[in-house]
């Protein structure tokens, strides 16, 4: 098992029936509440040796420490599949250890244990050290890291021993296996309530494990999603991979987008898989009411390189350029949110609920790769002052971007203007019509406005420089800039008024020649 950071949560469960199945162990305690994970210690490390069989000890871990203290109360007494009454404490770790097992021989009414060592190279070394994890080895033992160790000694007494299990020492210096040896699978369509125990329950039926991973986000804490296992074997990561494609089409997929059904073939958007409960291939690999994609993992440079393509590609074939939709958000688990105040974090994220129901709404409406919306202008800005800031912003983000302060574009991005002068081709600040500014005698600004460039990519350094910027105007109300929405009709119909108005100039001027 991996840390755990709450162990309340966390049960050791004693005098299991042998032939007891984790499904059925997890319906048991579901009684009391949800249950995030299950998993009972198997007799073997081989599954296919082992014929289901376990040790007679598991670990159920709860979504709620209350669900966990109340099976410790209500369960104690309850006799599961009619057979025996189980057992149950808190999981704890070694430095806090009790004693759990009564020795196991007694004339051939009970299995007999043979002693359980945590290293058979370094035993003793190992048993002195202490951890947060849990895990379980024998005798002959090259399982996984995710398992519970328990030690059965000679005295009645044993000592739950929280360590990482490494299959040898050699093997541990040796650190994780090179992804070209193709043990280890990519697995996306993860919960992001899943973690890593549900992995090693999903996928060490397959075979021994080395390891299971959440792949977490640096900057929100949280689960990306996707994640990694990888097998001791390549003929088990094989075997997994090969049933994980067959169940594929047995999938059924429901589509989530606010586009049309001919904007979702265009664009490309994948589905959400969604499970039919009633197919068993499929089952073994629906976690938590979603199916995992699994596939070979890759290098982490060929990984780069492949989603980066994907990336341009899907950037290239969205017509709406969606994808800027976020560009310019805070969303109240970011790190710039920890500056802002709970209002303008609600304020911001307001505004992206609301401009993402437009586009839901409205096929007809797309983003705007050159104009951006600029929102909390002072009332005394006006064009002039909006325009030459337009121009600054792309010159502070060059001398940033040299000094360190901030990521440079991308390539892609980059290759959309960057290399051509920046000309702004608006800066417009949208006006009151019945309210007149006392000191410009002007139409009173609304506090709002439009900047329009001709480079797509000097419009994103300049939305990235003044967006939240504290040293623009005022710290305590920053520039929310966002690339702009427009309505393709009116853009057609300003396009074709622009057209028709150079045609009438091109007559007159004519007409003039001739006369």
């Amino acid at each position: 098992m991996t840390n755990l950071q709450d162990k309340r949560l966390v049960l050791f469960v004693r005098k299991i029936p042998y032939d007891a199945t984790d499904a059925q162990v997890e319906e048991f305690f579901s009684q009391i509440g949800p249950v995030r994970s299950c998993f009972t210690v198997k007799e073997k490390d081989d599954p296919a040796k082992s014929q289901g069989l376990n040790k007679g000890f598991g670990f159920v871990r709860y979504a709620l420490a209350e669900d966990a203290e109340r099976a410790l109360r209500e369960l104690k007494k309850v006799k599961f599949l009619e057979k025996r009454t189980l057992k149950l404490e808190y999981a704890v770790g070694k430095h806090e250890a009790k004693p759990i097992v009564k020795k196991a021989e007694k004339r051939g009414k009970k299995r007999k244990f043979d002693k359980i060592d945590i290293d058979t190279n370094d035993n003793n070394k190992r048993k002195n050290k202490s951890n947060d994890n849990m895990d379980v080895d024998s005798e002959d033992a090259s399982d996984s890291q995710s398992e519970t160790e328990v030690d059965v000694e000679s005295n009645p007494s044993t000592k739950m021993v929280t360590k990482h299990l490494q299959k040898d020492d050699k093997k541990t210096k040796k650190g994780p296996p090179p992804v070209s040896e193709g043990t280890t699978l990519f697995i996306r369509n993860l919960s992001f309530d899943a973690i890593e125990e549900d992995l090693h329950r999903i996928f060490r039926p397959f075979g021994p494990l080395r390891y299971c991973l959440i792949t977490m986000d640096h900057e929100t804490g949280r689960s990306r999603g996707t994640g990694f296992v990888c097998f001791w074997e390549k003929q088990h990561a094989d075997a997994c991979l090969t049933e994980a494609e067959n169940s594929n089409s047995s999938i059924s997929t429901t589509e989530l987008s606010f586009l049309s059904k001919k904007s979702k073939r265009e664009l490309g958007y994948k589905s959400i898989l969604t499970a039919d409960p009633s197919d068993s291939l499929v089952a073994k690999f629906t976690l938590h009411g979603r199916v995992l994609s699994v596939t070979r993992a890759v290098e982490r440079e060929e990984a780069k390189k492949f989603m980066d393509n994907n990336r341009i590609k899907k950037r290239q074939e969205d017509k709406r350029n969606l994808y800027l939709m976020r560009e310019g958000v805070i969303f109240p688990d970011s790190p710039a949110a920890a500056e802002l105040n709970p209002a303008t974090i609600s304020k911001r994220v307001a505004s992206y609920s609301q401009r993402k129901n437009l586009l839901q709404r409205n096929p007809n409406l797309f983003i705007s790769k050159t104009r951006l919306s600029i929102r909390n202008l002072p009332l005394s800005a006006g064009e002039k002052e909006l325009k030459e800031l337009a121009k600054e912003s792309i010159s502070k983000f060059k001398e940033d971007v040299k000094k360190g302060l901030r990521n440079p574009l991308q390539p892609e991005e980059m290759a959309e203007g960057w290399d051509r002068k920046p000309v702004v081709k608006q800066a417009k600040i949208v006006r009151s019509k019945d309210r007149i500014d006392a000191a410009s005698r002007k139409q009173r600004s609304k506090g709002y406005g439009f900047l329009e460039f001709t480079q797509h990519a000097h419009a994103l350094a300049a939305l990235r420089y003044l967006n939240n910027n504290p040293e623009l105007f005022s710290d305590k109300k920053r520039l929310i800039v966002e690339f702009a929405i427009e309505n393709n009709l009116i853009v057609k119909k300003r396009m074709e008024r622009f057209k028709h108005g150079e045609a009438s100039n091109t007559n007159r001027i004519s007409a003039k020649a001739k006369g």
